[in-house]
């Protein structure tokens, strides 16, 4: 069994009526359980993030030679992938 430790948590009121929207629609029994939610989605968040290899990248980029795109293209194309991967971690 997974050790617990309760603690006591005050909201601002705009925040507790969404969590208890949340209850009320159905999707969690209790408040503690969309809080635990939320946390554990905070936590995916966080390892997704430090999994992003910016140096893997980059090196990618060196090792695949010289483009024959202009500098405003590949500038407007790693904007686009930018926002796909933005796009893509906010869907989690």
């Amino acid at each position: 069994m997974t050790k617990t430790k309760r603690i006591n948590l005050t909201l601002p009121e705009r925040l507790a009526d969404y969590v208890q929207a949340q209850v009320d629609s159905g999707h969690f029994q209790r408040e503690a359980d969309f809080i635990r939610h939320a946390i554990r989605k905070m936590q995916e968040n966080d390892t997704a993030a430090n999994d992003f290899d910016l140096d893997a990248f980059i090196q990618a980029g060196v090792d695949s030679g010289r483009s024959k795109n202009s500098g405003s293209q590949i500038h407007k194309n790693a904007r686009k992938r930018i926002a796909e991967v933005g796009k893509s971690r906010a869907s989690k």
